[in-house]
C-alpha cells in the first residue's frame, strides 16, 4: 500500500514537472519577441476575451445534459443543479490537481456517494460519454483531412505521420468499443479466466461490460442524444477558441477551429502533464505556426486558452469550496438526505 501511494505521488511530481517545463518552454521560446509580444497584448480586445470565457463556461454546462440524457436512459434521475456541480468539480479535478483521482472518477464518486447511484451505471455513463466525444473529433478530424487534401484551406500540413496517427487512435476507440460490447470478438474473455489477478475482478468487469454494452444494444436513442450534445459542445469550445483569436486578431476563419481543436485535444489528453498543461499550449503553438501565424500571436494565444481553461477550473473549485462546506454543515446537524 505505501509502495502505491509512492508511485502516485511520484508520477503527480512528474506531471508537474512536465506542465511546468513545457510552459517554460514556450515561455523561453518567445523571450526574442518581447516587443512584439509586448505590442500585440496592448492592442488586446478584452470584449472578445470575455465572450471566449463565456462560451468555454457555456461548454461545460452542456455536459450535464449530456450526461443527464445517459443516467436517464438507465432510470437513474439526478437534479440539474446537482449534475451541474459535479461536472463543474470534475473539471476543476481535472485541470488544476496534481492527483490520479481524474475529474470523471469524482463524477462517478460524487452520484453513488451522495445519490446512491450504482458504481456500474456511474462508470458506464461518463465511460460513454468520453467514447462518443472522441467519436465526434475523429469525425471532425476526417473531414478536416479530406477538405485539406482537395485544398480547401490556403496551407497543407496534413503529412503521412499525422494520418497514422490519427488511424491508430480511431484504431484504439472501434478496438476498445468493440471489446466492451462484445469481449468474445478478441478472446479477451480467454484472459480473465487464465490469470487470477484478473479472474478475481472478472465479476465486477462483467457486470460493468453488461452496463455498458447495453447502451449500444438497447439504448440508442440515447447515445444519438449524447452525440448530438457532444457535437453541440465541440462547436462551443471552437467559438471559444475563435473569439479568443479575435482576441490578438490571429484572422482565422471559424471553420479552422473546428479541425484545430481536436488535433490539440488529442494531444492534451495524453496523461503526461496536468490537465493537459503545457501540452495544449505547446501543441496549439506548434498548428499555428504550421499555418503561417507568428510565434508571438500564437504564443499569446496559446496562454489566452491557458488563462480560459484555468478561470473555468477555478470557477469549479469554488463550487467545490462552497459544497463541502454545505455538505459538512449538513452532516454535522444530521440533516443529510436519504440515498435513492
Amino acid at each position: 500500500m505505501k509502495r502505491k501511494k509512492l508511485n502516485k505521488r511520484i508520477f503527480s511530481i512528474l506531471r508537474i514537472l512536465v506542465s511546468v517545463s513545457l510552459l517554460s518552454f514556450l515561455i523561453v521560446k518567445n523571450i526574442d519577441n518581447l516587443r512584439e509580444i509586448q505590442k500585440v497584448t496592448r492592442q488586446l480586445n478584452i470584449s472578445w476575451l470575455v465572450l471566449a470565457a463565456l462560451f468555454y463556461f457555456l461548454s461545460i454546462v452542456f455536459i450535464l445534459f449530456r450526461w443527464e440524457v445517459l443516467l436517464k436512459a438507465k432510470e437513474v434521475s439526478v437534479p440539474r443543479r446537482f449534475l451541474l456541480q459535479s461536472v463543474l468539480i470534475g473539471f476543476f479535478y481535472n485541470n488544476l490537481l496534481p492527483t490520479s483521482v481524474g475529474g470523471d472518477a469524482y463524477r462517478v464518486y460524487d452520484i453513488h456517494t451522495h445519490k446512491g447511484v450504482s458504481l456500474y451505471k456511474g462508470i458506464a455513463s461518463v465511460s460513454i460519454e468520453r467514447f462518443t466525444s472522441i467519436v465526434v473529433g475523429c469525425l471532425f478530424v476526417f473531414a478536416f483531412v479530406i477538405l485539406d487534401l482537395v485544398g480547401y484551406f490556403e496551407h497543407d500540413f496534413v503529412t503521412s505521420a499525422m494520418i497514422a496517427a490519427i488511424l491508430v487512435v480511431v484504431g484504439g476507440v472501434v478496438f476498445l468499443i468493440s471489446a466492451l460490447i462484445n469481449p468474445y470478438i478478441f478472446k479477451i474473455d480467454v484472459l480473465f479466466r487464465k490469470f487470477k489477478i484478473l479472474s478475481k475482478i472478472r465479476p465486477q468487469v462483467k457486470k460493468f461490460q453488461e452496463t455498458f454494452s447495453s447502451y449500444w444494444k438497447d439504448k440508442k436513442k440515447a447515445l444519438v442524444m449524447c452525440l448530438l450534445y457532444n457535437f453541440l459542445v465541440h462547436v462551443l469550445v471552437t467559438l471559444s477558441y475563435y473569439f479568443a483569436s479575435m482576441t490578438v486578431g490571429l484572422g482565422l476563419r471559424f471553420i479552422s477551429f473546428l479541425f484545430i481543436l481536436p488535433f490539440s485535444a488529442m494531444v492534451a489528453n495524453l496523461p503526461i502533464s496536468i490537465g493537459g498543461l503545457g501540452v495544449r499550449e505547446n501543441t496549439l503553438a506548434f498548428i499555428l505556426s504550421l499555418i503561417g501565424i507568428s510565434e508571438s500571436k500564437a504564443a499569446i494565444f496559446s496562454f489566452l486558452v491557458l488563462f480560459i481553461v484555468l478561470f473555468n477550473a477555478l470557477i469549479g473549485g469554488l463550487v467545490y469550496l462552497f459544497k463541502n462546506i454545505f455538505f459538512s454543515t449538513r452532516r454535522s446537524t444530521g440533516n443529510l438526505p436519504k440515498k435513492n
